[in-house]
């Protein structure tokens, strides 16, 4: 012990010392195992390290890693809170030369309530099969990246978000919105709820090039103290706030709505099929450090 600490550190002090900093120990190990623990298939399939990479090869989405719907899954599903027009079904997620297609297209589905839904779309997440079911893949902090190309066209919707391993809606960590009659706009936003239980949000929309010509890698650093958002490496939003930043395990969500309360519905622009196409999925989970 330096010699500084003698004078104030008896022997009981020195006892409840350690006894916390075990406890401080034992909360960051807990944290730590959680995170790493439901990396552990990815590192059976990918024992070079803890990063996580999916290029889409072959013809058929890997079950194992993705599921392609919410965990509200009843033979396809939507959101509802959102007032979509889309109802999302697996053949919708289509694999091809490297590019998962998250195709949305204007044939109506009739869901066996006898709704009648006028689009049909995709979406793949790591989040869990069922309510009850694990996540494929969740992790606290860590670096997200992917790459996709936007479609345009008024009333389309394509995001890159995550939502924590509770099924519960908040915290939300949205990297990526676009709106499809104006895909020169990045739109970002943090939804949570502060230290008296009040729900808040955060959001920036940031000016780009038109998103929808090529494709541009989206990309969320998230430490215990921070969200940096990029876009092709670049930070374009950073958020600070402390009741802000998530401390629970999270996972990813890439979908392509269709209408909905905030784009509107599809316009005489908007062509379909269409499709929000991703070639590249890059998460590195920091397990808790």
């Amino acid at each position: 012990m330096p010699e500084g600490l003698r004078g104030w550190v008896g022997p009981r002090r020195l006892v409840v010392l350690v006894v916390a900093l075990l406890a401080v120990a034992m909360v960051l190990s807990g944290v730590a195992s959680g995170a790493c623990e439901s990396l552990e298939f990815y590192r059976r399939r990918d024992p070079g390290g803890p990063s996580v990479v999916d290029r889409f090869d072959g013809t058929e989405l890997d079950d194992a890693r993705w599921t392609r719907c919410y965990w509200w899954d009843d033979d396809g599903c939507t959101n509802l809170g959102n007032a979509e027009l889309q109802w999302y079904l697996p053949d919708q997620v289509q694999v091809a030369d490297g590019v998962v297609r998250l195709v949305a297209d204007d044939r109506p589905h009739t869901t066996d309530d006898g709704t009648r839904w006028s689009h049909r779309s995709g979406m793949i997440t790591t989040g869990p099969p069922t309510h009850d079911g694990e996540p494929r893949l969740a992790f606290t902090y860590g670096e997200v990246e992917v790459r996709a190309r936007v479609p345009a066209g008024s009333g389309l919707w394509p995001a890159i978000w995550m939502l924590p391993a509770t099924t519960e809606s908040r915290p939300e960590i949205d990297l990526m919105e676009v709106l499809g009659d104006s895909t020169d706009i990045l739109r970002m936003h943090v939804h949570y709820v502060d230290g008296d239980g009040e729900r808040q949000s955060l959001g920036q929309d940031v000016d780009v090039e038109d998103l929808a010509e090529d494709f541009h890698t989206y990309g969320l650093r998230w430490a215990p103290d921070r969200l940096e958002f990029l876009l092709d490496g670049r930070t374009v939003w950073e958020v600070t706030e402390p009741d802000a930043i998530p401390h629970e395990p999270m996972y990813l969500l890439v979908n392509l709505a269709v209408g909905g309360e905030w784009p509107g519905p599809p316009g005489p622009d908007t062509s379909f099929p269409t499709s929000f196409d991703i070639d590249e999925v890059v998460i590195r989970p920091r397990c808790g450090s």
